[in-house]
């Protein structure tokens, strides 16, 4: 495989998303790029506060990022190869105990029905070290598929984090419910989330798809039920 190739989604990480409404992806840049990217944050944030729908030029090193392979290959197997990067994006600064309400992004309001074709998908970059104390990104799998605000406080066992070392990523479907958990420790957590859309509707999976018929992923975090 070439070094800009696509690396393409399996049918189980499809089957995974299908279901759960996310997937957690790493990369393999260096300490070193992280390291430097958070240091060109951490001065545009002390300098000129959030840069907001700005981000990206403030921080043209964030281009590397949607250019690597996993990236590619998961956004054009989620939404195919003519998808396109919005202009709308966002840093998330947490460096408080207290955590964020649940909510799902949407510019058509929450009252919105959902769509389970995915014409939009988000990208959350955590460019530190991610631990369940720093105040990962909480995701509910399944809520993709809710058709209104109703959510249930009693499924928030079933909550997904996405914590992992610096390079951790999660890509979601647009309508998932999502919250900032508490940041324990008090050190600046960012999550940086970038929107993208399907230009063409498919015509054939553009994944890398070798079946054709549906079965349940081999892990469902899911509450709600599979249908075969």
């Amino acid at each position: 495989m070439e070094a800009n190739t696509p690396l393409l989604l399996t049918d189980e990480q499809m089957r995974k998303f299908i279901t759960d409404g996310f997937l957690i992806l790493n990369t393999d840049f260096s300490e070193d790029f992280h390291y430097k990217l958070m240091e060109r944050l951490n001065h545009v944030y002390e300098e000129e506060g959030n840069p907001g729908n700005n981000l990206l030029p403030r921080v043209p090193e964030l281009q590397r990022v949607f250019e690597h392979p996993v990236i590619t290959g998961a956004l054009t197997s989620v939404l195919g190869p003519n998808y396109m990067l919005h202009a709308h994006r966002h840093g998330h600064f947490n460096a408080v105990s207290n955590p964020g309400g649940w909510h799902k992004d949407s510019y058509w309001g929450y009252e919105r029905m959902r769509n389970h074709h995915p014409w939009w998908a988000m990208i959350m970059y955590f460019p530190q070290d991610t631990p369940v104390e720093l105040g990962p990104t909480g995701i509910m799998p399944g809520t993709q598929n809710y058709e209104s605000r109703v959510f249930d406080a009693d499924e928030m066992e079933t909550e997904a984090l996405a914590s992992g070392n610096a390079g951790t990523f999660a890509l979601i479907h647009y309508d998932i419910w999502h919250r900032s958990t508490p940041n324990l420790l008090g050190k600046p957590r960012y999550m940086l989330k970038f929107e993208f859309m399907r230009t063409i509707a498919p015509e054939a999976p553009s994944w890398n798809n070798a079946e054709t018929a549906w079965r349940k992923p081999q892990t469902v975090n899911s509450p709600l039920p599979i249908m075969m």
